[in-house]
């Protein structure tokens, strides 16, 4: 299983040796999302090259830089990723403070978002110091390329975080893809504070067809392709949870607990409908015990999953383990084969959730399910299908947590269940599949990417 997270990021050896010179370390403070690092006196401290600082690319900095790196085959990968703000914000291991430190331009394959770095025509080439890779954080790279906020005013000013921006909306209808974007404005307080706030937002729709955009005043509501809630569909007669007529399941043991609290009001039942390509419907259900203190906060949530046959035969999908929260995520039905995308979830103190993984299934005719596997995956996100295909996102674990800039990605799910890549990791906020090709919103450059192409489109 290859896993391309890495500690410490080392040199490749060179054949041919690169000139060294001396370049120094800097004498003003830096500031990563809102905290001053002592960097001087580090094993790998900061250094200043033709007036623009560069970060050497080890574990801490990469991290606290919102980024992720890896090494493989002689190449360095550098995207950016989402931050999940539990990484250490210790720079680099204490070391001799110095004035300067000698310096070569880095001469092994680049790669920046996935794209190949031509570092011999840069104006401010991908350095190497003491055997680390340093980079040049340019407007070019720490804004268009990595969505970071950038200022100077004596002090350099970066936040690593802010290319995590709020959840979009975003959907594709008839060749037109909506979304909105927010607008922010930087601030800073007199205690040196300094971040970014949301006064607004614009929307959008994209035309697929002519590749340009419109400003619009509101975005067109969007209801989910043959999903629906039908909470009026479900009821309980006696010890029976049914869906209209069809009994699903005896929930005596869950209405025997429910009768012996004394803060309920009954039980609540909820259910979101999907009507799969395969002539089976797929019922996601959640029951709650409405409390009389804390209405209508859930307690005792439960979620099931269940197939209904056209001859009205109800199969109960397994449960997940202890602790874990299924949710339907996608549906897509492709070349005879119903895939099923679900979030797992992982429950804390019974009502909060945080996201475990993403994983797809395929729906077999004995409503069995087989799942996509991928040993160097450990998160699949079914995207929608292209030409006859499933797509997906994958990554090495969920974001937030890990990914890896070389293996993770989006892939094509073939007819065997083996995953094909045809484009690198880069996070976005949002995707939308769209007349055959996948579209990705990243709102921290203002771009829409057709990931099948590679095309950027700014906004």
């Amino acid at each position: 299983m290859k896993k391309f997270i890495v500690t410490l990021f080392a040199l490749v050896i060179m054949s041919v040796p690169a000139l060294a010179f001396e370049v120094k370390v800097p004498d003003f403070d830096v500031n990563i999302s809102g905290k001053i690092f002592n960097y001087k006196d580090t094993e790998y401290p900061l250094l200043v090259y033709k007036d623009i600082t560069y970060f050497p690319m080890t574990y801490g900095y990469i991290h606290m830089l919102g980024l992720t790196g890896s090494w493989v085959d002689g190449a360095f990968y550098l995207s950016y990723c989402p931050p999940d703000y539990q990484w250490s914000d210790e720079p680099a291991p204490a070391g001799q403070p110095v004035d300067a430190l000698d310096a070569q331009i880095a001469q092994y394959p680049i790669y920046i978002n996935g794209k190949l770095l031509d570092n011999s025509k840069e104006e401010y080439p991908v350095l190497n110091a003491r055997d680390i890779t340093y980079f040049p954080m340019t407007w070019r790279f720490a804004v268009e390329e990595f969505g970071m906020r950038y200022d100077w005013d004596g002090t350099l000013y970066l936040d690593g975080a802010s290319g995590q921006s709020e959840h979009s909306i975003l959907h594709a209808e008839d060749g037109k893809i909506y979304f909105d974007s927010p607008v922010t404005e930087d601030r800073r307080t007199e205690e040196g504070y300094w971040g970014f706030s949301t006064v607004g937002s614009k929307n959008y729709v994209f035309d697929t067809a002519s590749g340009t955009f419109s400003e619009i005043d509101s975005l067109p509501y969007y209801k989910p392709r043959l999903d629906s809630r039908v909470d009026e569909k479900m009821s309980i007669d006696g010890n029976m949870l049914m869906y209209e007529d069809i009994a699903l399941e005896d929930i005596s043991e869950y209405l025997d607990t429910e009768r012996q609290r004394e803060d309920t009001e009954g039980v609540q039942t909820f259910c979101t409908e999907y009507r799969l390509g395969c002539g089976k419907l797929l019922l996601q259900v959640e029951m709650d015990y409405a409390s009389k203190y804390a209405n209508p906060h859930a307690i005792g949530l439960r979620y099931s999953h269940f197939i209904v046959d056209a001859d009205r035969s109800v199969t109960k999908l397994p449960e997940p383990e202890t602790g874990l929260v299924y949710y339907v995520d996608s549906h897509e039905y492709v070349g005879g084969r119903q895939y099923i995308g679900i979030r797992t979830l992982r429950s804390i103190g019974g009502g909060s959730h945080m996201l475990q993984s993403y994983n797809v299934f395929v729906l077999n005719d004995d409503n069995s399910l087989t799942p996509i596997t991928d040993a160097d995956h450990g998160s699949i996100m079914l995207l929608g299908q292209i030409n006859g295909k499933p797509v997906a996102l994958a990554t090495w674990q969920i974001e937030f947590e890990g990914v890896s800039a070389v293996n993770d990605g989006y892939f094509y799910i073939e007819p065997d269940g083996g995953l094909t890549k045809f484009y690198p990791y880069v996070y976005a906020e949002e995707m939308a599949v769209a007349d055959n090709h996948l579209y990705l919103l990243i709102r921290r450059n203002n771009t829409l990417v057709d990931a099948c192409c590679g095309k950027e489109y700014s906004f």
